[in-house]
């Protein structure tokens, strides 16, 4: 019984040593919290520049596909 308890620890400390060095779900947390401070900057510009980015879009409408006369 000795044995098997001690088997069980050593493999259950070998598998929480390999978990804990493991990086590729900590980048995929980091990729993803850059991506969420991105899409909030971009957001907040759009919120922010309401107006001008209006009148943007306008003229540049108006200048690939002139208003009638």
């Amino acid at each position: 019984m000795k044995n098997l308890l001690t088997k069980c620890y050593i493999e259950s400390k070998l598998t929480l040593e390999q978990f804990k060095e493991n990086q590729q779900g900590v980048t995929a947390i980091e990729y993803g919290l850059i991506a969420v401070a991105v899409a909030t900057a971009v957001a907040a510009a759009m919120v922010v520049f309401d107006t001008q980015l209006e009148a943007l879009f306008t003229r540049v409408t108006n200048a690939i596909n002139p208003p009638p006369p």
